[in-house]
């Protein structure tokens, strides 16, 4: 089930697997392209803008962003855009504590 503190932390961990080398022993859950899609749309990019930017067809961009969405069991794309949120304000909180 869909709670932002268990999808954000998946995909956090996530994210930060797509940087690890392929000699790593856990492979990826998400691909190279995958993770630099879902990075811009949850930096608040659309997908005509990602697709204009990384030079590729818009529904290349969406079929990337539909397998992120699948690979999260997410339901609709509202819930990445809850989840970019989510990390933006745990970011903040996290900045607000270093002070």
């Amino acid at each position: 089930m869909f709670t932002p503190e268990n999808v954000a932390t998946t995909m956090v961990n996530a994210l930060r697997n797509c940087r690890k080398t392929s000699a790593s022993k856990q492979p990826a859950r998400f691909t190279r392209r995958e993770c630099c899609v879902t990075q811009a749309l949850l930096s608040g990019q659309n997908v005509s803008h990602v697709a204009r930017v990384m030079g590729k067809d818009i529904r290349t961009i969406s079929a990337y962003k539909q397998s992120v969405l699948d690979k999260m069991k997410m339901v609709h794309s509202g819930e990445l855009q809850v989840l970019g949120g989510n990390l933006m304000a745990a970011e903040v909180k996290q900045r607000e504590g270093m002070e």
